[in-house]
């Protein structure tokens, strides 16, 4: 029986899938023919779980868990010498080198550094254009079609000026040429590993022979999330299977502008033996009711409740916070207020999130040292955070400058590092070490050597700044010391080599900097897991010389343009208590639950605003819009111009916020807090779509 079961979350559609997998190893079938798909890590880790509570099988092995994604990079490379020279690799005979988003921003940047100036009239910055660039690219490849339609797909929806139309063609091109320079080294990026997966390996007669024979028992979970090129794997495999379920969250498609296609997922019912819906009560649960409601008031507002009755009479568990705030400061610290009433009354930290369209540096500062008189943690979840915007990752950047022999000769021959860089550097290394101290040593530290971090022995210089930081700071100096000179023996260490062993050997010893502090080691960590990879990236294309990687990775970390985030903030978690706080699609990506969400900035038009993108469109260059134009060209309509119009705009706002209110209700247990001022933190007046629904529904 092949299942197709849809549903609201928490309906027990996962919970499902879990137990029909036990069910599946209890009754014998091998796990290797098991294969259990999710739209993200934690997701799939919720298999994991249920095979770690289940009882003892007897079977040997395990069944197949992971994400779509990771699938897809497996089998390409497994069946790299089948479909590579189709593909069009030079040398399908070599090894492909898989790089990540960071290693592909830095090659595309090679190829864009000299036409920067022929996209000067867009007015983007570098990280934007570049991350622009590879969303077409991506786009196109989980949409299934080529870098060659991108142009002509992103003009025929543009009606505005047709200089933009020359901009298009300018992306294309450097797309096209991106894809050459990975076909000629080696190399397989995002894009290109997905194109090869839809258009050449599901293609191949004997990889679909392969799937028939490995995947007999299949699991789909949130099948609405994935790209459509995974709905042709998963139909590949559904048309040979055994027992299949498919799952789909209803409202779901969060993960649309990273190329996710609901109404894609939904033609796999087709070839499915039955369609079931999953039903929770909502009687039961109030919040979900509320989400419904608005969600309705969004979609009809000439229909909805009039206003004027009192709030809270309706919906008991809803609640108006700081609704006469003026200021955006005074919003934050309603919130703060109510989270630490919530805690004192037992409520556990965890179970709080705090929630907003956007989650800026301030933000997270201001709740932080709102909460830190009650002894509360914020846990803050940002994957669009660049890592160097991160203190300690700024303060590691400092101290390579200072210490690794690569980059320490270039800052010889360069100004060297400031006064300000390094006093930011040693409040980082050293623990209990405060600005006005760490400019104390600073200035000292300049004084006797610019641009170093030497000994001092002016006395004055420690009374000042603390004797009980002397013997650390002279530990930390004398490491660095010793690695400079390292340059002349000629055994220089990779960038993130030294990283690790600067962590290991001082700044995780009793007294230094990350020693007690566990979120700013989870930082040291993902550095140095991106310079890994980013070194061995370029090593294996043997683009640059192994003495410029060092100074390259630095260059471009420090301009924004490497951004990735490398470990997921949600694997990172350690189960620490703490409110989470992380903007809306985070929170529905990252399969989140609360009992008690407080949203913040209500008023803003971020809710449901997408981020103004020059160069790409998510819906354009979707299959659906190609599927719509399909559509009007078998009805004779061929001279169609298939426009993004303001009104196109204006519903997929009205859509994307509806599927936003029910999917962020549903995750919700007990209580809502509903938060906003009259002035946003820019301090502009702002009145969204969902300022005025809420208006109606309460």
């Amino acid at each position: 029986m092949k299942v197709y079961l849809h549903g609201p979350p928490r309906s027990g559609k996962t919970a499902r899938l879990a137990a029909q997998m036990v069910e599946w190893l209890n009754r014998g079938v091998r796990p290797d023919h098991i294969l259990a798909l999710s739209a993200s890590r934690p997701q799939a880790g919720r298999f994991r779980e249920a095979l770690g509570r289940a009882a003892a099988t007897g079977s040997t092995g395990q069944p197949r868990i992971g994400t779509f994604y990771g699938l897809a990079q497996q089998h390409v490379g497994l069946f790299f010498p089948l479909v590579g020279q189709a593909a069009g690799f030079a040398d399908p005979r070599r090894e492909p080198a898989f790089i990540d988003v960071e290693a592909a921003q830095y090659f595309l940047n090679r190829i864009v550094e000299p036409r920067i100036t022929d996209f000067d009239e867009l007015r983007l910055t570098r990280p934007r254009l570049l991350g622009q660039l590879l969303d077409n690219a991506h786009k196109a490849a989980l949409a299934g079609f080529g870098l060659d339609e991108i142009a002509a797909r992103l003009s025929a929806a543009w009606s505005g000026d047709p200089r933009r139309l020359k901009a298009y063609q300018r992306a294309q091109d450097i797309a096209l040429e991106f894809r050459r320079f990975c076909l000629d080294r080696g190399a397989l990026d995002f894009s290109l590993q997905h194109d090869m997966f839809a258009r050449h390996l599901l293609q191949e007669t004997a990889y679909r022979k392969f799937i028939a024979g490995q995947c007999r028992y299949l699991l789909i979970d949130n099948v609405e999330e994935l790209p459509p090129i995974a709905h042709d794997f998963v139909r590949l495999a559904l048309s040979g299977c055994d027992e299949a379920i498919v799952v789909e969250d209803d409202p779901g498609g969060f993960r649309l502008f990273l190329g996710a296609d609901p109404a894609s997922a939904r033609r796999l019912r087709t070839v499915c033996d039955t369609v079931e819906e999953a039903v929770a009560p909502i009687q039961d649960r109030p919040i979900a009711m509320f989400g419904r409601t608005l969600a309705a008031v969004v979609a009809a507002p000439a229909e909805a409740p009039s206003a004027g009755r009192a709030a809270g009479s309706r919906w008991p568990r809803v609640t108006l916070l700081a609704s006469k705030s003026k200021f955006w400061v005074s919003m934050v610290q309603a919130a703060a207020d109510q989270i630490i009433a919530l805690t004192g009354q037992g409520m556990p930290a965890s179970a709080i999130a705090v929630l907003a369209p956007y989650v800026e540096d301030v933000l997270r500062f201001e709740l932080e040292e709102r909460l830190r008189g009650a002894g509360l943690r914020v846990r803050a979840v940002r994957p669009s955070r660049p890592l160097y915007d991160h203190p300690v990752a700024r303060g590691l950047v400092t101290l390579a400058r200072l210490g690794h022999p690569d980059l320490a000769a270039a800052e010889t021959r360069a100004a060297g590092v400031s006064t300000h860089e390094i006093a930011r550097a040693l409040t980082v290394a050293l623990a209990g070490l405060d600005p006005a101290r760490a400019k104390v040593l600073a200035d000292g530290a300049q004084r006797v050597e610019a641009g170093r971090l030497p000994m001092i022995s002016d006395k004055g210089v420690w009374d000042r700044a603390g004797m009980r930081f002397r013997e650390r700071y002279e530990a930390l100096s004398g490491w660095l010391s010793t690695w400079r000179m390292a340059e002349s023996t000629g055994s220089t260490p990779p960038l993130d080599v030294w990283w690790q062993t600067l962590f290991a050997e001082i700044l995780s010893q009793p007294g230094f900097g990350l020693a007690a502090d566990g979120d700013g080691a989870n930082v040291a960590d993902k550095l140095v897991r991106s310079a890994r990879v980013f070194r061995e990236a370029l090593q294996a294309t043997g683009v640059a010389p192994a003495q410029s990687i060092a100074a390259d990775y630095v260059g471009l970390l420090s301009e924004g343009v490497l951004a990735a985030q490398y470990a997921p903030e949600r694997e990172s978690e350690t189960g620490e208590d703490g409110v989470l706080l992380a903007p809306v699609y985070t929170y529905l990506t990252g399969d989140y639950r609360s009992q008690v969400q407080i949203w913040l900035d209500v008023n803003a038009s971020g809710w449901y605003d997408r981020i103004h993108q020059a160069l790409t469109h998510p819906y354009v260059l979707s299959r659906s819009w190609q599927a719509m134009q399909a559509r009007f060209e078998a009805e004779g309509q061929a001279d169609v111009a298939m426009q993004w119009s303001e009104e196109d705009e204006h519903r997929a706002r009205q859509d994307m916020l509806r599927r936003v209110i029910v999917g962020l209700c549903d995750r919700c247990g007990d209580r809502l807090y509903l938060a906003s001022s009259q002035l946003g933190l820019s301090g502009q007046e702002e009145a969204g779509a969902l300022a005025r629904a809420l208006q109606r529904a309460l």
